[in-house]
């Protein structure tokens, strides 16, 4: 009886011990990969620099987007989990011209689209300053094109999830709202652009 009680507690404190490891790993681990995406952003947010664009790459958007926007737009992307294409997709119709400085003429409700992935007013210091922007000792600026870029995507991967990767829903959410999008109350230049976008999207995929 007292080898059976002193068998389980061993096993029990094995156990024990077992799970405190596998708790301290994956802490480590998601803590880790956590701080090095801020890390990350950090080094690119700190002032509007140039991004460094490897040698050896080779722009996959060449004459749609400039190396420097490409780059960076392949690196968040895959950070976050986005595909590129849409991305991409979604600025060629929103900035075809791939203007970091673009500023829209007044919508309706008299909110502009600004920066390289035309963001609303209504929410840059709202919502996606809230929302998206992670970097708390930066400053968010929105017509910086990297913070822009980066909110944009962060925007992106959001709607992604809320359709379940439905990619012409996501589309119609960035360009007209969520709620409307859930309402189906979807304005005809909204379908017009979602259109646009995954006609682009599948040209991409294609090439």
């Amino acid at each position: 009886m007292v080898n059976k009680r002193l068998i389980l507690r061993q096993t029990l404190a094995k156990l024990f011990i077992l799970l405190l490891f596998i708790t301290l790993f994956f802490g480590c681990y998601f803590y880790g990969k956590h701080n090095a995406i801020k890390e990350i952003g950090r080094a690119a947010f700190t002032a509007n620099k140039t991004v460094e664009v490897s040698g050896e790459w080779v722009n996959p958007y060449d004459g749609l987007i400039s190396d420097e926007h490409a780059y960076y737009i392949c690196e968040w992307s895959n950070v976050l989990g986005v595909p590129t294409d849409f991305v991409v997709s979604e600025l060629l119709v929103e900035n075809p011209e791939d203007n970091p400085m673009a500023l829209s003429k007044p919508n309706k409700d008299g909110s502009y689209d600004v920066g390289l992935f035309q963001l609303n007013s209504r929410y840059v210091y709202t919502t996606f300053k809230n929302r998206y922007w992670n970097f708390y000792d930066v400053e968010f600026d929105p017509m910086n094109w990297q913070h822009n870029t980066y909110v944009a995507i962060r925007l992106m991967k959001d709607l992604l999830d809320s359709f379940n990767g439905d990619m012409t829903m996501a589309a119609t959410a960035y360009n007209c709202g969520a709620g409307r999008t859930i309402a189906g109350d979807i304005p005809q230049s909204t379908k017009i652009y979602v259109a646009r976008v995954m006609n682009n999207y599948k040209l991409l995929n294609q090439s």
